[in-house]
């Protein structure tokens, strides 16, 4: 098979942007390579693929980004299911400097002919004796003897001595706006450290990411980042603005680029109105303590520094938007009806139940409050649907006259 490859030259640059197939013509589902590369002064903007390269195209392996004194690159393994032709079209890597188009031509497997189709054989069981069970059942009882000695005679004696330290939780966009703000006042870029305030923004946007959005941003590459965020529903503008701030990280940390002063400014600004516009909206409009109920018991989202307390200990409940109420009518008499209740009143009854707690402790305040979505299945089979729950938890406190 003939082998393509496209090379594109830049004059005074001993590298230029590339773009290489392993060849030009494949069979339905072979695998190949794609390469591109480019040299990092020419390199403004750095492609990033989802799950296809172009449509028909299936990029089954994305490669890391590798680098040498002058040049930035990076391979896929891709394949495609279907025969025909598939181009390839060119990649810009900045307004003047991009590759042509390839094309890619697969075709299907060609029977020999008069040739007969032939039936998959199924696996063979192979019958189960004692010699397959007796370890598993020697397994299972070790395992049992072990816990029934471990809870009567190590837990057991110290089950009543276990004090419940309560934990102050502080919500991940609280700790990711301070540790920016302790990055701007360390000014690293300034002192020359360009590589290492990239890092920094990076790790500090990751790491809210794991918090907030609850998979492991800190161990994935940018592009699966942005994967994982897709059916997040997060804005448009989000999405940019951290793209925005990954891959300038990415092109400082791997490819030695020197962004701008004014870059530079605006990367952490980036992460501030990022980490602003996507934390957990609080039931509570301000910061400060607010009053509910007429016994004055109060609830906050953060702590409460005008006044001492006793920490109680952890509370915590769920409610979701669907509520029930009782219906009249039918044949049945009274029945109970599901209705779909609005964001505000979640908010609103969840904070209730967290006072309702602290007061059941024998508080009168509930401090560093939160509370954070996900979604559940209710009921099953053909009556299961989906619902949002709104998971609320703090800290029961009594405070001091």
């Amino acid at each position: 098979m003939k082998k393509l490859i496209l090379f594109l030259f830049i004059s005074n640059f001993a590298f230029a942007q590339t773009a290489v197939l392993d060849t030009n013509s494949i069979l339905i589902g072979e695998q190949i390579n794609f390469s591109i590369s480019n040299t990092i002064s020419k390199t403004e903007v750095w492609p990033t693929y989802e799950e296809l390269l172009v449509e028909g195209v299936e990029i089954i392996k994305e490669g890391k980004l590798d680098t040498t004194e002058n040049l930035i690159s990076q391979n896929f393994i891709i394949t495609a299911w279907d025969s025909g032709s598939y181009y390839i079209p060119p990649i810009s890597f900045s307004a003047n400097s991009k590759t042509e188009g390839l094309l890619l031509t697969v075709q299907t497997i060609i029977l020999e002919e008069g040739a007969e189709l032939k039936d998959i054989k199924q696996p063979m069981e192979a019958p189960m004796g004692w010699s397959d069970i007796w370890p598993f059942l020697l397994g299972f009882l070790i395992l049992t003897l072990i816990i029934y000695l471990l809870k009567k005679y190590v837990f057991g004696e110290k089950q009543n001595n276990i004090k419940i330290v309560p934990k102050m939780i502080i919500s991940a966009d609280v700790v990711a706006l301070k540790e920016l703000e302790k990055l701007e006042k360390a000014k690293i870029w300034q002192s020359g450290e360009v590589k290492l305030y990239y890092v920094t923004i990076s790790e500090i946007i990751r790491r809210y990411l794991w918090e907030r959005y609850k998979f492991i941003a800190l161990e994935l590459p940018t592009n699966e980042i942005l994967q994982n965020l897709r059916n997040k529903n997060l804005e448009k503008e989000d999405l940019i603005t951290l793209t925005t701030i990954l891959q300038r990280a990415d092109l400082a940390k791997y490819a030695k680029s020197k962004p701008t002063d004014k870059e530079n400014e605006e990367s952490l600004r980036f992460g501030q109105d990022f980490v602003n516009n996507t934390k957990i909206t609080q039931v509570l409009n301000s910061p400060n303590i607010n009053y509910i109920f007429e016994k004055k018991i109060m609830i906050s989202t953060g702590d409460i520094k005008e006044k001492k307390y006793t920490v109680l200990g952890i509370v915590g409940t769920t409610v979701s938007d669907q509520d029930s109420v009782q219906a009249k009518g039918g044949c049945f008499g009274k029945s109970k009806t599901d209705i779909t209740v609005d964001t505000n009143s979640m908010y609103q009854k969840g904070a209730n139940e967290l006072l309702q707690l602290s007061l059941s402790k024998g508080g009168d305040a509930v401090v560093y409050a939160n509370f954070e979505y996900r979604i559940a299945i209710k009921g099953s089979g053909q009556l299961a649907k989906q619902v949002n729950e709104l998971f609320c938890y703090g800290t029961a406190v009594k405070l001091h006259s």
